[in-house]
């Protein structure tokens, strides 16, 4: 796939701590204007709406094998917005009930990669009925 037109693009990093600095900082480090929206300070409903509607994809990377189900992913989902997540029991579970988006290897880079650009480069592939996750 060619990944051009990908160069630069902008990237949102919602997350706290070490983990959400260190990916803002690998993307800045790529060349990527970062937005990290840190969301451990209790950000306003309409803001998470506002910014949850603004995305193209949503990337959910986790490494922790106890996470639970992936609410976030639902969210996003419920506004047409297609998911790529780590394989993990709870995280892969909306992406497998749904079909929007793509799942990759834990803690493999590539395939988290790959799972983006694909879901970006065929967007109506991955796209769902909001009213129905709403179900």
């Amino acid at each position: 796939m060619n990944t051009n037109n990908l160069e630069g693009a902008p990237v949102l990093v919602v997350g706290a701590g070490i983990m959400g600095a260190g990916i803002a900082q690998v993307a800045a480090q790529a060349g990527h204007a970062v937005l990290l929206f840190d969301t451990r300070h209790g950000a306003a409903a309409e803001a998470k709406v506002k910014l949850g509607t603004s995305l193209d994809v949503l990337v959910v990377p986790s490494l922790n094998s106890t996470e639970a189900f992936g609410l976030v992913q639902i969210e996003a989902m419920m506004n047409g917005v297609p998911c790529v997540a780590s394989a993990l029991p709870g995280v892969r579970m909306p992406i497998q009930m749904h079909g929007m988006g793509r799942l990759a290897a834990i803690g493999d880079a590539a395939s988290l990669a790959e799972g983006i650009l694909d879901v970006l480069g065929r967007p109506a592939l991955f796209q769902g009925d909001p009213n129905a996750i709403r179900e």
